[in-house]
């Protein structure tokens, strides 16, 4: 009975021990509690020297950057100074004076040198974004380019020019348009984004009346076009649809900023110019006067023959905003004036064109010369026009 009794009180010890508030499992319990607890605050706190750390060289990295910057710039009154005594001595000794060669120098060097060193961390984000948002700008245009011009095109009974169609018909009159951006090495080294974003709305203008118009892209060579068209009509109605495309044009602020691109207006409010300055020329040359090869490696159409270099030069004769027409290409436009839109035409007199010598060798393509018929080897002259 003893040991019966002993039994069964270490069993009620036993069942109860768990229950009473200052047993040693409710205290492991707190125990681990505890240590998950201190385990996260420990957590946090070494996050946030990480936090303060990152922060801290962040600002270290920017002020280190500002002083470099402000030594650098200071700088500038060396050269300056050298300048002055230069400027000075010529002053004296030739009685001219002299422009600041060594100070324009340095200067144009520390703001090429420094946009790039010290870009901060809120500046490439932002740059970033801008990539980003460009490529979506850019398919978003394309797309629309891409999708208008193919129904306009479609709309049109007459088929659009195909590469195939230059190299199998010889005989066949093809219309050239050479376009070029003017004042553009300018602009990039004014502002190389906003230049860029002209660039993109430019070529997209472009290919959208390009394909509007039957049209076929022979090449591009950085912002300049070569295009070709079945007849003088659809060159003429590309030239100016681009030209009042490009007036209409919301251009970003970055791009009017720039001095070639800013808008501009006449005394009655008219608008005069508006982002990128694009001349254009066209040329109507006879089948057998160029002769077209599918390139090898890029499968392009290669065009060469006096009728391609007189387009290729006549792209370079106007300024911007200006579409120039030969003589071979007014006389089969002006009886379908109707088709363009009946546009103001100008005669501009008349060129020599010297089609023998290299384009960088080449005599001045504006050079007049009304007594030469154009008979002579290597060189050929004609009337130009304007359209408006």
């Amino acid at each position: 009975a003893g040991k019966t009794g002993r039994v069964a009180a270490s069993a009620r010890g036993a069942q109860a021990e768990p229950l009473s508030p200052g047993s040693g499992g409710s205290a492991s319990a707190s125990g681990l509690q505890w240590r998950r607890g201190g385990t996260s605050r420990g957590r946090a706190l070494v996050h946030a020297c990480l936090k303060f750390v990152q922060v801290a060289l962040s600002i270290v990295w920017q002020l280190l950057g500002y002083f470099l910057e402000l030594f650098a710039v200071t700088l500038t009154f060396v050269p300056a100074l050298l300048d002055l005594f230069i400027c000075a001595g010529r002053a004296l000794s030739v009685g001219a004076a002299s422009d600041f060669e060594l100070t324009s120098a340095y200067s144009g060097w520390l703001e090429d040198r420094f946009r790039i060193v010290f870009e901060t961390a809120d500046s490439r984000r932002q740059r970033k974004k801008v990539k980003k948002a460009e490529a979506i700008y850019k398919a978003q245009l394309l797309d629309s380019a891409v999708n208008n011009g193919l129904l306009k095109a479609g709309s049109n009974a007459q088929a659009s020019l195909h590469a195939s169609d230059l190299a199998d018909d010889a005989g066949r009159e093809v219309a050239f348009v050479f376009t070029d951006i003017e004042g553009s090495t300018k602009a990039q080294l004014q502002s190389p984004a906003g230049y860029q974003q002209a660039v993109l709305k430019h070529d997209v203008l472009m290919r959208d009346a390009l394909y509007a118009h039957r049209g076929l892209e022979l090449d591009t060579e950085g912002d300049s076009f070569r295009v070709a068209f079945r007849d003088v009509a659809d060159a003429a109605a590309f030239c100016l649809e681009v030209q009042s495309n490009l007036l209409q044009q919301k251009w970003p602020k970055m791009v009017t900023r720039m001095t070639v691109f800013k808008r501009e207006v006449d005394e009655d409010g008219n608008v005069m110019f508006a982002g990128p300055r694009v001349r254009m020329g066209i040329h109507l040359a006879p089948g057998n006067s160029f002769d077209c090869r599918e390139n090898s490696i890029t499968h392009k159409p290669q065009l060469s023959g006096p009728g391609w270099d007189v387009a290729k030069r006549l792209g370079d004769v106007g300024v911007g905003g200006q579409v120039v027409v030969s003589e071979a290409a007014w006389r089969a436009l002006q009886h379908d004036l109707s088709s363009v839109g009946f546009p103001f035409v100008n005669h501009l007199g008349a060129f020599r064109f010297v089609l023998e010598a290299p384009v960088s060798a080449a005599a001045d393509p504006n050079d007049i010369d009304p007594d030469s018929g154009g008979d002579a080897c290597g060189a050929e002259a004609m009337d130009l026009f304007e359209l408006r």
